[in-house]
Formats: C-alpha cells, sequence, structure tokens
C-alpha cells in the first residue's frame, strides 16, 4: 500500500528539493501570479490609459464567460496551445485539468459572448486599438499586454455567475485585465477578482456603460463601448 503498485514503481524520477518545472507539460507549469512579486508591497498605481477588452450587454454573463467545462464545441485559442504540445482533440470539457497557458486562452472564449464592440458576432472576439484589427480577445490581450497597455471591462448585471469561478479571476488576471465595471456582481466571483488584484467597480445606480455612451451621444452601443 505504501510503496504502490508494480507500474507505479517503475516510474523513473529525480530527487530534488523543489519541483522540476517542465515548459513542455501541457498539465502542470509553474503559473506565473508571484512573478515579479518582492517582499515589500508595491504601492498601488492609477490606472491610467486603460483600453476595452469587452463590454457585454448581456445579463448574469457566466464566469466572465470562461467556456463552460462540457461544452462540446472546441475553443480555438485553448486547442491551439495544446495542438502545439502535441495534444490533440483537447476539448473544453479538459479545460479545467489543464495549465494556465490553456486556461487563459479559454477566458472569455465562450461561444455565447456578445461583445458589443463586435456588434452581431458571438463569441470571444473584440477589436484591438488603434490598430482596430478583429481578432480573439486573447490574442488581442497579448498584444495589448506587449504594448504595455492595462484592460479594463464593461457589463452589466450578475457579472461572474457560473461555475470555475477561481479560473475566470485568474484568467482575467493573466490576460491583464486591471477593473470590471458592471451594474452588480456574483458574490464568489467579485470577492476572487480583488484576491487576484482586479478591481471589481459598481455603476451608480439606474447607470450604465449604455448610459453613458447616450449621454456622451455616442452615434452607436459599439461606439460607446470604444470611447468611454
Amino acid at each position: 500500500m505504501f510503496k504502490g503498485e508494480a507500474n507505479w514503481r517503475k516510474i523513473s524520477v529525480k530527487g530534488g528539493l523543489t519541483y522540476a518545472w517542465d515548459d513542455r507539460s501541457t498539465y502542470v507549469q509553474n503559473p506565473p501570479y508571484f512573478e515579479g512579486m518582492g517582499k515589500k508591497q508595491q504601492p498601488i498605481e492609477d490606472i491610467v490609459d486603460a483600453r476595452i477588452l469587452a463590454c457585454s450587454s448581456t445579463r448574469s454573463r457566466p464566469t466572465t464567460s470562461r467556456p463552460p467545462d462540457r461544452s462540446r464545441r472546441k475553443v480555438r485559442p485553448a486547442t491551439i496551445c495544446a495542438t502545439i504540445r502535441c495534444v490533440e482533440g483537447l476539448q473544453p470539457v479538459r479545460h479545467a485539468a489543464r495549465n494556465h497557458q490553456v486556461m487563459m486562452r479559454g477566458t472569455f472564449a465562450n461561444i455565447r459572448i456578445k461583445n458589443q464592440m463586435v456588434p452581431g458576432v458571438e463569441g470571444g472576439v473584440t477589436v484591438h486599438y488603434p490598430s482596430k484589427q478583429r481578432m480573439s480577445m486573447y490574442d488581442a490581450a497579448m498584444k495589448y499586454k506587449a504594448e504595455k497597455v492595462p484592460l479594463v471591462v464593461f457589463a452589466n448585471k450578475e457579472y461572474g455567475t457560473g461555475s470555475s469561478r477561481d479560473w475566470a479571476a485568474k484568467g482575467s488576471t493573466l490576460l491583464g485585465i486591471r477593473a470590471v465595471i458592471t451594474q452588480s456582481f456574483e458574490r464568489i466571483h467579485r470577492s476572487n477578482l480583488i484576491g487576484m488584484g482586479v478591481v471589481p467597480l459598481v455603476f451608480e445606480e439606474g447607470t450604465s456603460w449604455q448610459t453613458l455612451g447616450s449621454r456622451a451621444t455616442r452615434p452607436s452601443p459599439s461606439a460607446a463601448c470604444t470611447e468611454i
């Protein structure tokens, strides 16, 4: 019982005081949450010159729109990531068992998202500014990160409702989202956002990104999203 069965004992391992992270692994990788974290707490900084990654007008967006674990449809960025590492046929049902590289590609990749920055399109698609290129939210987030541009998300009510809540907040952080601005939050997801360093902000009662856009005389909801 304590030694394990024969096949388990045949596995060759190298001893050591710490785990030897393998960058080629599609399951266990060293998560980057503590990179650059010093012993002293850094002062809180303002969020300056941020861009909007997503602007949702729907109610009760599940888990910041991370793909449902039981979805049968593939999520392209996550599938590409796994295929690079020679894992064929990765389905979203396996996302929760994967590492942060796959999970951050699955964040905002829900096939039911209706991002008002891309009217008439469903799925994890957005527009990068100022290039105005349409691309997946993951690709746009990585482009913004390379440009050192912080991101925010606008939404309506009950933001974060759903399962897999911890990865919804982790994925948001890894994508470079600094704040989520909405009319209301699902309680646990709001706490998880705070834990991951994402600021959860709530509009004043009776206001939303739509009303702000209309007061600013934007020509369309999508324009309001890009200009607020």
